[in-house]
């Protein structure tokens, strides 16, 4: 395998370690543009630094406009099985010319208000694992289908990440990091 396709490959791949997780930028990518692209909308890019995320969505109706969706996960809580992230909205413009900046302006007023919390909702209805109020994404990430394959498959009788939950999430380096911890104390004796 040549070097550009094993680090491809690389990026399209969970990285484990000591303590959790990483899941690097291109493989959220690719997953997340399997749930969310439709005739709505397109999710055309993510970046993941220290900061947080920033997920750069093309709006196709009413006017073809992108979206900047930043995000900063907040603490994770011991008795919550989901992950909050404090979310606010950017709106560009992708015409060109004063229509194309009028649109532009109208949709950044548009995303500052009750009407981006609406869209968002909507365009995530069919994401039951996925909250969004005012302020807040909420993502109830054990109902995930694709965690759930994970956390009930039996090894030796046993599911041995069941008893797992998030202790800590952090944005570095294009990866999103996932502290893990057990959610109670082993048997011991």
């Amino acid at each position: 395998m040549d070097t550009s396709r094993w680090h491809r490959w690389q990026t399209l791949r969970p990285r484990l370690h000591r303590d959790g997780i990483s899941l690097p930028a291109a493989l959220l990518l690719k997953q997340l543009k399997s749930w969310l692209d439709n005739d709505e909308l397109t999710l055309e890019d993510l970046l993941l630094d220290e900061h947080g995320a920033v997920f750069w969505l093309h709006l196709h109706h009413p006017a073809a406009t992108i979206l900047q969706l930043h995000c900063q996960p907040e603490p994770a809580t011991p008795a919550d099985d989901s992950l909050r992230l404090r979310y606010h909205l950017q709106a560009d413009d992708m015409q060109p010319g004063l229509r194309g900046h009028l649109l532009g302006k109208a949709a950044s007023l548009a995303a500052n208000s009750g009407m981006a919390t609406r869209l968002l909702q909507r365009l995530a209805a069919p994401l039951p694992w996925l909250a969004i109020d005012q302020q807040h994404l909420t993502l109830h990430w054990r109902d995930i289908p694709a965690v759930q394959r994970w956390l009930h498959a039996t090894v030796l009788g046993h599911q041995p990440l069941q008893g797992w939950r998030i202790a800590a999430m952090h944005t570095r380096h294009d990866s999103l990091r996932l502290q893990l911890t057990r959610s109670q104390p082993g048997n011991q004796g």
